[in-house]
């Protein structure tokens, strides 16, 4: 779904691929939009090395292969919540389960990641190649 951030971010494609689809808006404003407010700009694939900048008034939208793997670094937030075209989400009937209920946010509205799901990507950005393995580790024994 078309959305924004609160934050401007710099992306760089360590493995996989994505297509991204940036848009602009129509209405030539900030905050909330609809479908109808924005228009397609560029469609771009997005592969290992490339990296790019998106600014946080941009909108955009990605679709990814599965094993894809993003270094994402973001900046500074500057707005207090992002914006999404809510009138572009499939019905209700139509969306995944949530995997996040009942679990418990940071202050800041973000998930802690357990240390389970952190030895699991670890354990799956070794086996990729993308980082080594510090011997001694338990990913190592």
């Amino acid at each position: 779904m078309p959305h924004d951030h609160k934050y401007t971010f710099t992306a760089y494609v360590l493995q996989g691929a994505y297509v991204h689809v940036w848009r602009r808006r129509a209405d030539h404003g900030e905050g909330e939009f609809t479908g109808n407010d924005i228009r397609p700009g560029i469609v771009s694939i997005e592969r290992p090395g490339t990296c790019y900048t998106f600014g946080h008034p941009l909108i955009h939208q990605t679709i990814m292969v599965p094993g894809t793997v993003t270094l994402f670094m973001r900046g500074p937030r500057v707005k207090q919540r992002s914006h999404a075209a809510l009138d572009m989400l499939p019905q209700a009937d139509n969306w995944p389960p949530p995997s996040e209920l009942g679990k418990p946010k940071h202050a800041n509205g973000q998930r802690p990641v357990t240390v389970e799901k952190y030895r699991a990507m670890r354990s799956q950005l070794i086996e990729s190649g993308l980082i080594d393995a510090i011997p001694g580790t338990v990913e190592t024994r």
